[in-house]
């Protein structure tokens, strides 16, 4: 099952836009939707554990990351349609997505809920040195 179901774009896009855009064609939702959620992924999945989020359904899932998600999907089926000029709506909800999402990677937000990767998951080297010393006149 998806982690966005059609019936969730029924708060942020009217029926009829999304099938004018789709041409009625899930498929097309599909792909946006996998896209979205794979730009997600990568600002997120250094601390949390991205396939359980983007696993859940119904009540489980987290509403700013379904938000977000919807966002960034709208936004990638209107780029089908006129790639050159989607939408102002549209270019700012992914604008302010993209800086949320910039936000948590850089551990400047926190979202809550979210579920933590499993200790030891992921290993980064630290990298860096001391400040220059400068100890001549």
């Amino acid at each position: 099952m998806a982690f966005i179901d059609k019936i969730d774009y029924e708060t942020i896009i009217a029926d009829n836009i999304l099938d004018d855009i789709t041409e009625i064609d899930d498929a097309k939702i599909d792909v946006a939707e996998t896209r979205a959620i794979e730009f997600m992924s990568g600002f997120l999945n250094n601390r949390y554990d991205v396939e359980n989020i983007f696993n859940k359904t119904g009540a489980e899932r987290n509403p700013v990351i379904l938000g977000y998600a919807m966002d960034i999907t709208i936004y990638y089926l209107h780029r089908l349609v006129n790639w050159r000029n989607a939408p102002a709506t549209r270019v700012n909800a992914y604008t302010e997505a993209k800086e949320w999402l910039v936000k948590v990677s850089e551990l400047q937000i926190n979202p809550p809920n979210l579920p933590f990767l499993p200790e030891g998951e992921k290993d980064y080297i630290q990298f860096g040195g001391n400040d220059k010393r400068t100890n001549h006149i």
